[in-house]
Parts: C-alpha cells; sequence; structure tokens
C-alpha cells in the first residue's frame, strides 16, 4: 500500500478512462447497425456520411480514451517499480555478510531484474487489461441478451468451454514458469560463481567440469521454455478456433432469423460485432492470468 498510495490519483483517472472507454466502445455498434438498417434507396448521401462521422468520432474518442488509461495506469506502475528497485538495493546494502553467505548471487540477481519487472506487469497491466476486460464484456454481452437472448444463451457453451480451457491452462503454465524461474536463479549463480572464482577453476584445471555442469542447469532451462512454448502454442489456436465456432453459429441461427424476418440486418452485425468484443477478453484472458500468477510468484 505505501508503494499506490503516491500514485493513487493515477490509478483512479486511468480507471475512470477505462469505464468511458467501455462505454463508448459498446456503442459503435449501434451506429453500425442503424447504418445498414437504413440502407434503402431513398437514403441521402448526407445522412449516411453524417453517421459515418459518427461513428468515426466514437473510434476516435475510445483511443484517446484508451491511451490515457494506459499512460496513467501503466505509468503508476513504472513508478512503482523504481521505488521498488531503488528500496530493494538500498535494502541489501544495509544486509550483514552472514546474509550474503546464506544467499547466492544469483538469486539475488534474479529478483533484481527479472522478478521486479514481472511484479510491475502485475501492478500495471495485470489490473488495466482485467478492469478493461470485464467491463466490455459485461456490456457486450448484455447488449447481446437485449438484441436475441436465445442466440446469446447459445453462444455461452463454446465461450464456457473456452474460459475452462484457458484456466486449465494456464494453471499448468504457471508451475512452469514458477520452476523456469527456480532453474534460471541457478543458472545466474553459477555464471557469478566461476567469474568470480576463475582464477581457482583454472588453477585446478576445472573448465572442462564447470562447462558440463553449466549445460546441464542450461538444457533444463531450455526444456522449461519449450514446455512453456507449446502451452501457449496450444492455448492460441484453440482459443481462434472456439471463437470461429461462435462466428459460425451466429451466421447460421442468425441468419436464418434474418431470413424469417425476426432479426434486420443490421441486428445480426451488430450481435457480431458485441460477440468479437467478448471473445477478445476470453482471449486475453490466459496472457492475464498469466501475468498476475507470475507477477504473483515474483512477489512471494
Amino acid at each position: 500500500m505505501n508503494y499506490l498510495r503516491p500514485v493513487a490519483w493515477q490509478e483512479i483517472v486511468g480507471i475512470l478512462c477505462l469505464m468511458v472507454y467501455s462505454y463508448v466502445a459498446v456503442c459503435i455498434p449501434s451506429y453500425v447497425k442503424n447504418i445498414i438498417d437504413s440502407l434503402t434507396p431513398g437514403t441521402s448521401h448526407p445522412d449516411l456520411w453524417r453517421s459515418c462521422l459518427v461513428i468515426l468520432g466514437l473510434a476516435g474518442l475510445s483511443g484517446v480514451l484508451l491511451y490515457l488509461a494506459r499512460w496513467t495506469i501503466i505509468g503508476a506502475s513504472r513508478s512503482i517499480e523504481m521505488a521498488m528497485r531503488n528500496d530493494f538495493f538500498a535494502h541489501i546494502q544495509q544486509m550483514t555478510p552472514g546474509f550474503y553467505h546464506r544467499m547466492k548471487t544469483g538469486d539475488l540477481m534474479t529478483r533484481f531484474a527479472s522478478d521486479l519487472e514481472q511484479v510491475r506487469l502485475m501492478i500495471g497491466p495485470g489490473i488495466m487489461y482485467p478492469f478493461s476486460t470485464c467491463l466490455v464484456t459485461v456490456l457486450a454481452f448484455h447488449s447481446m441478451l437485449i438484441i436475441d437472448a436465445n442466440l446469446a444463451a447459445t453462444l455461452l457453451v463454446p465461450v464456457g468451454v473456452l474460459m475452462l480451457y484457458v484456466n486449465l491452462n494456464t494453471r499448468r503454465l504457471h508451475q512452469v514458469y514458477r520452476q523456469g524461474q527456480e532453474i534460471y536463479s541457478d543458472m545466474t549463480a553459477r555464471v557469478q560463481e566461476n567469474f568470480s572464482g576463475i582464477r581457482v577453476i583454472k588453477a585446478y584445471c576445472q573448465e572442462e567440469a564447470e562447462i558440463e555442469r553449466f549445460r546441464e542447469i542450461s538444457d533444463r532451462y531450455l526444456e522449461k521454455n519449450i514446455e512453456q512454448i507449446k502451452l501457449r502454442g496450444r492455448l492460441f489456436p484453440f482459443m481462434r478456433f472456439i471463437g470461429g465456432v461462435g462466428v459460425v453459429t451466429i451466421l447460421w441461427l442468425g441468419g436464418l432469423k434474418v431470413i424469417q424476418g425476426r432479426l434486420t440486418l443490421g441486428n445480426l452485425v451488430q450481435f457480431t460485432m458485441y460477440y468479437q468484443m467478448l471473445i477478445w477478453p476470453i482471449i486475453a484472458l490466459g496472457w492475464i492470468i498469466n501475468v498476475i500468477h507470475r507477477g504473483a510468484a515474483s512477489w512471494r
């Protein structure tokens, strides 16, 4: 809390910008729907032009609001990172010699570099993106229910499957990342020990032995990174596939309702746009959970 207090005003301004941004973004599909439904032979060019200008203005306003939100919230996280880094450095300068005998230099370097960066991501993007995506998701799904509640309820099936898969995948990803960080710490410590004790290593002709030890640690680190890549590699294609399933469902069931006259073409396009706004937060959810898990591990 001591780190958050000096930048509290930035966080508040950023969250307010995100709230207005979410509302503006959800308004755009409604104007698109009105334009499509008004496209008749009698539609005048000035009316169409004015409607397009409104959409362009809303898109520009949402872009400005998103920029301000990022500038304030991400900027606040950078300030917190700087304060934590300075405090951490000042703290280790005051530790006793016994502390440095117990702690590996590689562990301290990992905390100072990698861990603080992950904490910064957790208190910056890890706050901004969940707040933004939750707002957009609630507003978009509410609008979908207003347009066609049955069609919106049908889409809960692929969305639920996607959320379950993301949750299971990111849990395993968190475990692998934590294990990789521990190996990275060992590797950094091994490098530091070799650099500081290079005279002893050469004096006793231990170069090949140290190279072999480092190769073993490096191979373990490579394995964990490859495992992370495999997990991410399965995650995002599956997300894209489920997103495509939802679009096909909308086009099929919604298209039938358009043919039957129960939905307008503008409603169908509007519903599809809301679904795209709904699916992107779920796709981003994997990255958000990963950032939060990494930050929590680094914070510990």
